[in-house]
């Protein structure tokens, strides 16, 4: 690891505010944090990274930590300079070169029910008060299928109740159709990818057409409040 340095900063930053730190270097890590934070360099901006990821393989002279929560977060960041893939101190199994780490995180919720649901009628997966300091929705997938007509099946988020699929920030919407309305109609929608929800925020499911209760009707979550 010849040339190589690492340094550990810690951090306190006040809701809303940005922290600068001049400090080079070409990896940088999130060791711990008790929040989401956007990370700014020369590479661009990194948004909603919590601990645990980082970006590597980007050369930088200072970084800006942004902090869009509505409470102070705390936590530390290492930044590594002059190493090599492979000959580094960060653990290169979890850092890609110049790409975000995607490290498993251990929900401590979920979802899943096959309840009926009436249109626009929101289906709350956790309030906006239990959402304190943003959280990760790691899987989200539902399927509607009434025999009668498409629906569109949205998982979103919103500081209140939403009226309608629309009213919000979607994750997942309807990207899946079968049948012909009346014959058999169905439609379904999954989560692409690990979803950030700011702090503030609801988590809710919602469709613009009823769902009965049959067996063909289900939708689940699994996430993580940070």
């Amino acid at each position: 690891m010849q040339g190589a340095s690492l340094q550990s900063y810690d951090f306190t930053i006040t809701a809303g505010q940005t922290m600068p730190l001049l400090a080079s270097g070409n990896y940088f890590l999130i060791k711990s944090s008790t929040g989401a934070l956007d990370v700014r360099g020369e590479f661009g901006q990194a948004k909603a990274m919590i601990a645990g990821q980082g970006l590597s393989g980007r050369d930088f002279t200072k970084l800006e930590l942004k902090n869009n929560s509505a409470g102070t977060i705390t936590g530390v960041i290492l930044i590594e300079d002059g190493a090599e893939n492979g000959n580094g101190f960060f653990d290169l199994n979890l850092i890609l070169s110049g790409s975000l780490i995607v490290r498993p995180e251990a929900a401590n919720g979920s979802y899943a029910t096959g309840a009926a649901l009436a249109a626009n009628t929101a289906d709350t997966i956790f309030l906006p008060s239990a959402n304190t300091n943003g959280a990760i929705v790691q899987y989200a997938s539902a399927l509607q299928c009434d025999g009668v007509n498409f629906g569109m099946p949205t998982f979103l988020y919103k500081s209140s109740a939403p009226a309608n699929c629309f009213d919000g920030t979607a994750i997942a919407m309807g990207n899946r159709l079968f049948g012909a309305a009346g014959a058999g109609s169905g439609a379904g929608c999954e989560l692409q990818a690990p979803a950030y929800i700011p702090a503030g925020n609801g988590f809710y499911f919602i469709t613009s057409y009823g769902s009965g209760v049959t067996a063909n009707n289900g939708r689940s979550a699994r996430y993580k409040l940070l």
